[in-house]
């Protein structure tokens, strides 16, 4: 993130239309791209037998992590809006490793979302049977 903004852009806009009506994009498709970044919000919930005081901690993480991926993907969303414009967008899906500073650092920060993601997934299924089978939540 940081590389991408200390870069510099070839799609600068001449004019920032922040709320313009010339194309409408529909809740399903803002829902598409923000709901995977989501979803690891709740990675903590599955650790929670390693916590002290779960009933106070996972909460407290939850809610810290939702409001820190808040202000990070506002200030993406209001930095690409002034510094890219639509045309840009709409031809270039690669426009952020473009304008990066340094685009290895995009690309790793990409692969270690992705890794990241899916390691966690196979530790925390573990964790989670095991709980289920401690407290028998599917009885025979």
């Amino acid at each position: 993130m940081i590389s991408v903004f200390l870069g510099t852009s070839e799609y600068t806009p001449e004019t920032v239309h922040l709320f313009s009506d010339e194309t409408s994009v529909s809740l399903d498709v803002v829902f598409a791209l923000f709901f995977p970044a989501l979803t690891g919000f709740t990675a903590g919930n599955a650790m929670s037998e390693d916590l002290k005081n779960s009933k106070k901690s996972i909460p407290l993480g939850t809610l810290s992590a939702i409001g820190v991926g808040l202000v990070i993907y506002l200030g993406l969303a209001v930095f690409i809006a002034l510094n890219v414009n639509s045309e840009g967008l709409k031809t270039d899906y690669n426009f952020l490793m473009k304008m990066a500073l340094f685009t290895l650092a995009v690309v790793a920060g990409i692969w270690g979302a992705i890794l990241s993601s899916a390691l966690g997934g196979i530790l925390r299924s573990s964790r989670i049977l095991k709980v289920i089978s401690i407290n028998k939540v599917i009885i025979d």
